[in-house]
């Protein structure tokens, strides 16, 4: 040892030290699971509530790891996080709970004074924990599929993600999603999107929108196009087991033509109108489902005449937790595709596998 150096005896005090510490922080996050679900039968469940979505409340317990609950089982709850809730009439609040003087109701501390909620009225909530990181606060989700036919030698395949930041007053979201057909005595096809979208709610179930995409469909004729849209839009229906919203707008296109070697700068440009349709429907009861329709109108303003559609059926059942068989018919429209298409119509069933976490 050289002259001055202290001696290494203290470092089990150290790692002592260290191990208290890491202890006491798992107590604390334990501690954190103060949260109470009164049941209808008069069981009582502790945990930390993250939110209800599709009719069911999502609970991290310390003995029985995550959980679901059903909404409809449940008579009262108690918590002491930051929640925001939504109604069947649109409101929303934010804000801590207190302790509800009667199994009917939720009483939620707001930035306004504290607000009464009637817990029928109530079809989703979640915990927004502001000091939680960017990461853990995404919805995310991943979804894959593929198919083979020896007889024909066509071989499909899609992926699809996409990422979900929610917060008080607004949803952003970004997803991605590819389908290719891949044909060894023809030439191969590709539909493919990257889109991202953002929605502001607003008073009385209404909502502003507005969406960027960058597509391309080669039995469409369409090498690139951007679309630009924007409109006001409102939930026609909003319940736990069904939502359906409507909106208008306008959109901006621009696209070049498949095979078409001019100057990407160069793309048509047009005015389209927007008219877009999009309903869910859940399945509550095992084995839980979801179907989903998605149409969208563009009539042309600046090409008069031309109408382009596009719409979307989704078939999702959940057979292991958070994972999902799909089914999915898509279809598009065009009444005057640019001059590289094979067709006016494009249209296709994607079988797939998602997971979502």
């Amino acid at each position: 040892m050289q002259p001055g150096n202290k001696p290494t005896a203290h470092w089990p005090t150290r790692l002592i030290l260290i191990a208290a510490l890491l202890f006491a922080q798992g107590v604390a996050t334990a501690d954190d699971k103060t949260d109470i679900l009164y049941m209808k039968n008069g069981d009582r469940v502790t945990g930390e509530i993250t939110q209800l979505l599709l009719g069911e409340v999502y609970l991290e317990t310390r003995s029985f790891g995550n959980i679901k609950v059903k909404w409809k089982d449940i008579r009262r709850i108690e918590s002491d996080k930051y929640i925001q809730f939504e109604t069947t009439d649109g409101s929303r609040y934010f804000g801590s709970v207190e302790k509800p003087e009667a199994d009917s109701e939720v009483i939620v501390n707001t930035s306004e004074g504290q607000e009464v909620v009637e817990f029928d009225s109530i079809i989703y909530f979640e915990q927004i924990n502001r000091d939680q990181n960017f990461w853990d606060r995404l919805d995310k989700h991943l979804r894959l599929g593929f198919s083979y036919t020896q007889a024909s030698d066509v071989m499909r395949w899609n992926v699809a993600t996409g990422l979900e930041w929610r917060e008080t007053d607004f949803n952003t979201n970004i997803s991605f999603e590819s389908f290719v057909t891949n044909n060894r005595e023809g030439e191969d096809s590709r539909r493919a999107n990257l889109g991202a979208s953002y929605t502001r709610y607003l008073r009385n179930r209404y909502l502003w929108v507005a969406t960027a995409d960058l597509q391309t469909n080669d039995e469409l004729g369409v090498d690139q196009r951007f679309l630009l849209a924007g409109g006001f839009g409102r939930y026609i229906v909003q319940s736990q087991q069904t939502e359906l919203t409507a909106s208008l707008g306008l959109a901006a296109n621009w696209e070049s033509s498949v095979g078409d070697d001019q100057d990407p700068s160069s793309s048509d440009a047009h005015l389209e109108g927007i008219l877009e349709v999009d309903w869910t429907f859940f399945k509550l009861s095992s084995p839980k489902a979801r179907y989903r329709v998605k149409g969208r109108y563009f009539p042309g303003l600046s090409d008069t005449g031309r109408n382009r559609a596009d719409i979307n059926i989704v078939f999702k059942q959940e057979f292991v937790a958070d994972l999902f068989w799909n089914l999915e018919l898509f279809g598009s429209y065009d009444s005057r595709p640019p001059s590289g298409a094979q067709s006016t119509s494009d249209y296709g069933i994607i079988t797939s596998l998602e997971y979502e976490w």
